[in-house]
């Protein structure tokens, strides 16, 4: 018998899942005060690939691990390293919130990627949607008659960019472990 049913249990994940990002971007925010961005996020690598690569092991994955040198991977690694870079970098030197509420231009971006690359239907409704998404993040970014910060720039290049990645993820095959 389940203790928790499985109406429960996904918005339960979600929340755990929220929270851990909340974690993991307060604990960079606290980082970057005492090193420079880059270094952070050299030593996130790090430690990410010394946790990942005995996890990897043991699940069985040893022997796919060439399939990371693919091309198709290479991009979509590549994006999601650009788009780390430019959420650290912003994170570093603004709000959390705000960071965060622009990183989640995201799903609104693959939506639009989607239709335009692989000519998925959208729908109006969803259309006008998106639009008041982006008008959200343009209040977030508040641009001034001076311009935009360029923190907020690579907040919302976070977002293309992790766009950019689920959107080339999409080619990579199923025989390639996430």
């Amino acid at each position: 018998m389940q203790l928790i049913s499985a109406n429960i249990r996904g918005p339960l994940f979600m929340v755990v899942a929220t929270g851990s990002y909340l974690v993991n971007d307060t604990m960079m925010k606290l980082a970057t005060e005492g090193l420079p961005p880059y270094e952070v996020l050299l030593l996130r690598g790090a430690a990410a690939t010394l946790w990942g690569m005995p996890l990897l092991l043991m699940l069985g994955y040893g022997r796919q691990i060439p399939l990371l040198f693919e091309r198709k991977v290479l991009r979509r690694n590549l994006c999601e390293l650009a788009a780390i870079l430019c959420y650290v970098v912003a994170l570093a030197n603004m709000q959390i919130a705000d960071s965060t509420a622009l990183g989640q231009v995201t799903p609104l971006l693959v939506l639009v990627g989607s239709s335009m690359l692989f000519g998925e239907k959208i729908g109006a409704a969803r259309i006008a949607l998106i639009g008041l998404g982006f008008v959200g993040a343009v209040m977030v970014a508040q641009p001034t008659m001076q311009g935009i910060s360029v923190y907020a720039v690579l907040a919302l290049g976070n977002a293309a960019l992790a766009a950019a990645r689920d959107l080339a993820g999409r080619k990579i095959g199923a025989e390639v472990p996430a």
